[in-house]
């Protein structure tokens, strides 16, 4: 049988590098784009490589890895330099250039160092013609088949309870009910006589997504508090809508608040009125 390939993508380990990097610098995109142009002029005499700017919709597409096959070296670089000074102004003083493209380069590089990371072969237990494990990894991405790994090499109850949720909130219950049986063979205290429901999953993963956000994995939060979401979980939407305003993303913050305030959420209408989202 002929291997199915996996559509190309960016490796979420990138995009979770520069998601952070935006996320900590508390700068909105349309600011950053606009003083990109400036700090690209400043470096054309010894960069002579960096694009001219950055625009909105490249900055997201590096963030999320929508619509992009490959990160592309001088946009890292010129991301960082122009966070690099933003976070800086009204220092008094000249900027050192040197420095900062030196911090600038090292960011590009440990970001494209990331993509042949994930290159590497995965483990003899992931089967992309087991149509189970090909639809965990269409579905999840990375994060999907480091699951089938653990739950597999390791008989690790947790990983496949977290298939069977993530299967269940995405409509394919009959791989949530094999997963969530494989979960009670590993552990059969997990064994439970209503099995997996909606009510349950979205829960479940509104924990998970939250253990995940705290231990700085937003690229694994966001799969699990999306799904909860998407099921009502108003708690789920709120959290999002205040990640996403972490990362200063307005309108996706805005949308989420506006969902976790059509579930009843108490807090949600007080986020909208707030003048950082106005």
């Amino acid at each position: 049988m002929q291997e199915r390939k996996l559509p190309v993508q960016v490796p979420s380990e990138q995009t979770r590098m520069v998601a952070d990097l935006l996320a900590r610098s508390r700068f909105r995109q349309n600011l950053i784009a606009r003083r990109s142009s400036e700090i690209a002029a400043a470096y054309k005499n010894i960069r002579p490589d960096l694009p001219v700017r950055l625009s909105e919709s490249t900055i997201s597409r590096m963030k999320t890895g929508s619509d992009l096959k490959k990160m592309d070296g001088g946009n890292l670089t010129l991301l960082h330099l122009t966070l690099a000074r933003l976070v800086r102004t009204g220092d008094e003083g000249e900027p050192d250039l040197l420095r900062d493209l030196r911090a600038a380069i090292s960011f590009a590089e440990k970001v494209l160092d990331l993509a042949s990371e994930s290159e590497k072969p995965r483990g003899s237990s992931y089967n992309p013609n087991d149509p189970r494990h090909y639809r965990a990894s269409d579905l999840f991405g990375d994060h999907g088949v480091d699951l089938l790994e653990q739950a597999l090499e390791r008989k690790d109850a947790g990983s496949f309870r977290k298939l069977a949720v993530l299967q269940q909130l995405s409509g394919n219950s009959d791989d949530a009910r094999f997963w969530n049986h494989c979960a009670s063979e590993a552990d059969p205290a997990m064994q439970s006589s209503d099995g997996i429901n909606d009510a349950t999953a979205a829960q479940e993963a509104f924990r998970s997504g939250r253990q995940y956000l705290y231990s700085g994995q937003g690229g694994a939060a966001e799969i699990y508090l999306t799904l909860a979401a998407s099921k009502g979980h108003a708690d789920a939407a709120y959290v999002m809508g205040d990640l996403f305003e972490t990362r200063g993303c307005v309108q996706e913050a805005r949308q989420w608040f506006s969902v976790a305030k059509s579930y009843g959420h108490s807090n949600a209408d007080a986020r909208l009125s707030s003048p950082a989202l106005q």
